[in-house]
């Protein structure tokens, strides 16, 4: 299956878009480069005026364009385009968008086409994380995306290319009604980057003041709890035997779930 990977930076000024580069050249691109899967291409939305800067940002950007006018939304340009008005990429099997602020596990494009297993319209959607950029703090976020409402970070599969929809067609809560299945990836492989530049999503997102271990650190955290709950199941073996055997069904489940 053919793959693309898309972010938007189309700016007017110039400056705007160094600055976005900056961003994603020390979040995105790392975690795009080292995925477990390297079968895709990354595409960059661009103004054309752009399009050296970005070809420069690193050989693997295939910078593409838009017939469309770039509207001033907030703080950032926004353009919604049909597949018609785009220049530059081909007909993809497989369509990513993500903004290029935001960061993704090693495992996102794995999870992406691993979770394709029919030849129908799938959209695989992924509930984001709030990420603190400065701070490093990572929180859950108070929305619950689902399947009538998509979150910013999705992909798009075609396998048939008649009525081709380009994935920044329509905004992202929208585009469930571009394919015949929805598919939801739990938190822990994408994260929305907060900073001072952003233009809609905050910290003031956030479900609380908890805070989220990071998906490194969770593997951490469980396999220290298995290793401890390895050790009480063998004081049950010696130490109370009858009682082990009353418990060893929970205990065993209890262990299961952390491997």
């Amino acid at each position: 299956m053919t793959h693309i990977i898309i972010s938007r930076m189309w700016y007017e000024k110039e400056e705007d878009l160094l600055k976005r580069i900056t961003i994603y050249e020390s979040n995105l691109l790392p975690a795009l480069l080292n995925q477990t899967n390297q079968d895709f291409d990354i595409g960059i939305l661009c103004n054309e005026k752009h399009k050296e800067i970005v070809q420069n940002i690193h050989p693997h950007i295939i910078p593409f364009f838009t017939k469309q006018k770039g509207q001033k939304m907030g703080k950032f340009w926004h353009i919604h385009s049909n597949w018609e008005d785009i220049i530059g990429i081909k007909e993809y099997d497989i369509q990513t968008n993500i903004d290029s602020d935001d960061i993704v596990s090693k495992d996102f494009v794995k999870i992406i086409k691993d979770s394709i297993t029919e030849e129908k319209r799938t959209l695989i959607h992924f509930q984001p994380l709030l990420r603190d950029f400065f701070t490093g703090i990572v929180k859950r976020i108070r929305i619950n995306y689902n399947d009538k409402y998509i979150s910013p970070c999705y992909s798009l599969y075609q396998p048939d290319k008649e009525n081709y929809v380009y994935i920044g067609q329509d905004e992202h809560p929208q585009m469930y009604k571009y394919a015949d299945k929805i598919i939801k990836i739990p938190e822990g492989h994408y994260w929305m980057n907060i900073h001072d530049n952003n233009d809609s999503s905050t910290m003031k997102l956030s479900a609380g003041d908890i805070n989220i271990l990071s998906p490194e650190e969770e593997r951490e955290k469980r396999k220290a709890q298995a290793e401890k709950l390895k050790k009480v199941i063998e004081a049950y073996k010696i130490r109370n035997p009858i009682k082990y055997k009353q418990k060893e069904k929970e205990l065993m489940a209890q262990l299961n779930s952390l491997l």
